[in-house]
């Protein structure tokens, strides 16, 4: 998920080395504000470690496993041309060689082998921005281009003598979920803020967090015009007004 025009390059740049190195699908997410900014980068901020994917050793020739069942769930992927290395692949369930198949122990096996790599992922790709005290009355979820405004009104909150804190996700799945649950550990109320009318990062969140209803607020509108530092500040003070526990809607 890119916040800025310099975190899309370094995203695009993680985006590649994820699918290189864990060999799956990346997508990346980034919205209309960013999309048609524009802005100046210091070329000496444009620089990113490139990962290589792991190659067989030569010495497997003629007997290559392309989907071999790993500890990690990465198997070393060939190149065309690599002699004695040629494998099938097909978009059907398959086995470690490549043939397809329908047995079920196989389907599982190979499910196995795939989930194996999300962990690994979410614990070295540690992609997430934050902002303020540890400890605050009010913290901020957000994410994308809303970091920019959130980040200068969390700034202009704690220069008022207000405890405002924020997080921003940069990888939403798998999620940095420690890291979040450390931060809302921190904080005495939750305030989630995004520009969707029907609060879609609110419910993909609840997919697989436990947010506390009783302490999280809710602000979300339709798009159409970027977040306002104004709005934030506005949401802020709500927030710091309510009272605890806050009424669970039903």
């Amino acid at each position: 998920m890119c916040s800025s025009d310099l975190d899309c390059f370094h995203a695009t740049v993680d985006a590649f080395n994820i699918a290189e190195e864990f060999q799956l699908p990346v997508i990346i997410l980034s919205d209309q504000g960013i999309g048609q900014s524009r802005s100046t980068l210091d070329a000496a901020g444009l620089e990113h470690a490139v990962v290589d994917r792991a190659v067989p050793p030569p010495e497997v020739a003629g007997k290559y496993l392309r989907y071999l069942d790993t500890e990690s769930g990465v198997a070393p992927m060939s190149s065309p041309g690599m002699k004695g290395l040629m494998y099938q692949t097909n978009g059907l369930e398959h086995s470690e060689s490549g043939s397809p198949s329908s047995m079920f122990l196989t389907h599982e096996k190979m499910n196995h082998k795939r989930y194996r790599k999300l962990r690994p992922i979410r614990d070295k790709y540690q992609r997430y921005l934050q902002f303020g005290p540890e400890k605050a009355n009010v913290g901020i979820l957000c994410w994308g281009s809303s970091s920019g405004p959130v980040r200068e009104a969390v700034a202009a909150a704690n220069a008022r003598g207000e405890s405002v804190s924020a997080f921003v996700p940069q990888l939403i799945f798998p999620f940095p979920k420690h890291p979040f649950l450390k931060f809302l550990s921190g904080v005495d109320k939750l305030l989630v803020l995004e520009i969707s009318f029907a609060a879609q990062f609110y419910k993909y969140l609840r997919t697989f967090l436990t947010l506390p209803d009783d302490r999280t607020i809710l602000f979300k509108r339709s798009g159409g015009k970027n977040l306002t530092v104004g709005e934030v500040n506005d949401e802020i003070r709500k927030a710091l007004a309510a009272k605890l526990p806050l009424e669970v809607k039903k």
